[in-house]
């Protein structure tokens, strides 16, 4: 897609330097995307969180609020859940998280949905065209599913938007150790060796309280529904 590029495990080249990417938030190279620019229209921003499900240590989120607070604009976290037949000890324990999430939200002006549903890509569409917002900065993932539904949503966004796939979760960003599969630990030390002392460095220093502008709407979370719609294996139950 024109919006968006994706790693893929295998010998590809380097995401090209883009001229505008000294306005992002963070260091351009976790951004996995061949055409990492900013909307010239100020909007609200979106946040999916796939992957990362944390406020803290989080290069993502570290990210989109940097974006949102230079542009004043407010800032809305996503989260969809699709899979189904989870066990419920793991569903359970993930909403548990996103609870956590929500309490530690409480005071800033970042909202937060949740939704079961049974397309990520057109979840978060709607809720783009629903808030009128024309970037979404989202969680790099090399799981299939969350690579498929990111990339139909890049499909499906128009040119005026784009989306920020950020690598949130390596120490050094996954196509900058290496642009293909590994195979031998001696040939990928050689390569990542000398990258580690630039990423290697401390976490820089965010807060939610950074977002000053605030969404005028609200976003219901009936955690029954969303349970029910997942449908989880009650075989396996919540740990006590």
């Amino acid at each position: 897609s024109k919006n968006i590029f994706y790693p893929r495990y295998k010998k590809t080249s380097m995401p090209p330097s883009v001229s505008n990417l000294s306005k992002l938030a963070i260091d351009a190279t976790r951004v996995l995307q061949s055409e990492a620019w900013i909307p010239e229209k100020a909007t609200p921003v979106i946040y999916w969180m796939q992957r990362e499900f944390r406020l803290r240590d989080n290069h993502a989120l570290y990210h989109a609020i940097k974006i949102a607070s230079e542009q004043k604009q407010p800032l809305l976290i996503a989260v969809t859940m699709m899979k189904k037949n989870l066990p419920f000890r793991y569903l359970n324990f993930k909403i548990e998280g996103i609870k956590q999430i929500i309490a530690d939200l409480k005071g800033s002006n970042i909202g937060i949905t949740v939704d079961a549903t049974e397309s990520s890509s057109k979840t978060i569409l709607d809720l783009s065209n629903r808030i009128k917002s024309s970037l979404i900065v989202t969680d790099f993932s090399p799981l299939k599913c969350e690579r498929q539904q990111t990339e139909e949503l890049a499909k499906k966004l128009p040119k005026t938007s784009a989306i920020h796939v950020v690598d949130a979760h390596n120490i050094v960003p996954c196509v900058v150790a290496s642009p293909k599969e590994e195979y031998m630990a001696a040939t990928f030390r050689r390569k990542i060796t000398p990258k580690l002392k630039k990423y290697l460095v401390e976490f820089p220093s965010y807060s939610t309280n950074e977002v000053t502008a605030s969404l005028k709407m609200e976003f219901n979370i009936d955690w029954k529904v969303i349970v029910n719609r997942l449908e989880p294996d009650y075989d396996v139950p919540a740990s006590s």
